[in-house]
């Protein structure tokens, strides 16, 4: 049976569980108009805190003022909320990265590519590595990525371009015919954007093929050129 101590204000069982209010009544916490901090589950060792029902008929308000609010990890916030609306996951897996130098006759003839997007805008989760052009997922689930090659030396006999993404198999995203009848004086620059679902540790790069001539294509180095980016949608 529950008692009350009335030293402590605490109600407790024979389990030591503090159990409030399990029947119908309102609960009121903290509804003072004292700036006194509430504190729940702050001690130091691990637990699971819950809050709210799965219940169909449930739901969940949790409100703040002119100050703004933040869920974090051990890891550090995870979501920052402004009061004005605006709302940033700091954490969420985000890179871009762009070819430095122009790479000189990689492709051309038939030759497929991988290209190495050597140098990192940003980085969130470090999960992009520049000597090997591949991304790897870190968790699972929907990704958008956009990638864009800026070619140089293209001749009117290359007939095909592809642009793929690798992730677990190769799947042409975009497919240029004759390119160079897109060009001018032998320069294009093909974009894609690529929307993929993956699985924790799925990798993703970016190869080029040109076809239908010598090799002599080029990669324009630059981080407006060529370059590679991609985020976790959901």
């Amino acid at each position: 049976m529950a008692t009350q101590n009335s030293w402590n204000n605490k109600i407790s069982d024979a389990k030591s569980q503090i159990v409030l209010n399990a029947g119908t009544n309102t609960i009121n916490i903290g509804s003072d108009a004292s700036a006194n901090a509430v504190n729940v589950a702050t001690g130091a060792a691990a637990k699971v805190v819950t809050v709210g029902s799965t219940n169909g008929a449930s739901s969940l308000a949790l409100k703040f003022g002119t100050s703004d609010f933040s869920l974090a990890s051990a890891s550090g916030t995870v979501i920052s909320a402004l009061d004005t609306g605006q709302v940033t996951m700091p954490l969420q897996p985000s890179f871009r990265a762009y070819l430095s130098s122009t790479a000189t006759d990689v492709t051309g003839n038939n030759t497929e590519v991988t290209v190495i997007f050597d140098t990192e805008d940003y980085d969130i989760g470090s999960n992009y590595n520049t000597g090997t052009g591949i991304f790897v997922a870190p968790v699972t689930g929907v990704y958008s990525f956009t990638a864009a090659v800026y070619l140089q030396g293209l001749l009117s006999t290359h007939t095909l371009l592809n642009l793929w993404p690798y992730a677990g198999a190769t799947t042409p995203v975009s497919i240029v015919c004759n390119p160079y009848a897109m060009s001018i004086s032998g320069e294009l620059q093909t974009l894609a954007p690529i929307l993929i679902k993956l699985t924790a540790g799925d990798s993703v790069k970016i190869t080029i093929k040109v076809t239908g001539g010598t090799k002599v294509v080029d990669f324009l180095g630059g981080s407006n050129y060529t370059y590679f980016s991609g985020h976790l949608v959901s």
